[in-house]
């Protein structure tokens, strides 16, 4: 009898937690989906503001290099702007069209490649299809339904009663 009691717990436990789960999957699916879409904004946006934080550095690096040297300033403006170099010495290279090409080519590849759509897990994504959020939340009920009516604790039958009674 003890060991039919444990493998009846044991029976309800699985049962109604996979049930629950279920359940609770498809109720709280649009939250869970909302979770994952705000948490890639977040990771992007953190990108973004290190990607700032990294320019602002350069930036600043710059300036303090202008302000120690003025005339780091004459060296660093044709590379820059793209003005004619002063300098009969130096040689600054030209950027050619297949080369401007190439670089578009490739970048265009990666905006491309990157995922616009937040990374989600697979079951969020297949239950999103069609009724498939309604037959989980049916086939949860009704898991739960037969693990509180096939394995919750056994109630003594009238024999049983009689047999303690008389003892």
């Amino acid at each position: 009898m003890l060991v039919q009691n444990v493998i009846r717990a044991i029976l309800f436990v699985i049962m109604f937690s996979i049930g629950a789960s279920a359940l609770g999957g498809a109720i709280l699916l649009d939250d869970l989906i909302l979770h994952y879409q705000t948490k890639h904004i977040l990771n992007e946006s953190r990108g973004l503001s290190e990607k700032l934080r990294s320019l602002n550095e350069d930036y600043d690096a710059i300036l303090r290099l202008i302000q120690e040297d003025p005339n780091s300033l004459k060296r660093i403006t044709p590379a820059t702007v793209g003005a004619d170099s002063v300098d009969p010495n130096a040689v600054y290279p030209k950027a050619t069209a297949e080369a401007l090409a190439a670089a578009k080519k490739v970048l265009s590849d990666q905006v491309k490649a990157e995922p616009n759509e937040p990374p989600m897990p697979e079951w969020i994504k297949r239950v999103r299809v069609g009724n498939r959020r309604k037959i989980l939340f049916a086939s949860g009920a009704i898991l739960v339904l037969i693990s509180l009516t096939c394995f919750s604790p056994k109630r003594p039958t009238l024999k049983e009663k009689g047999k303690k009674s008389k003892r």
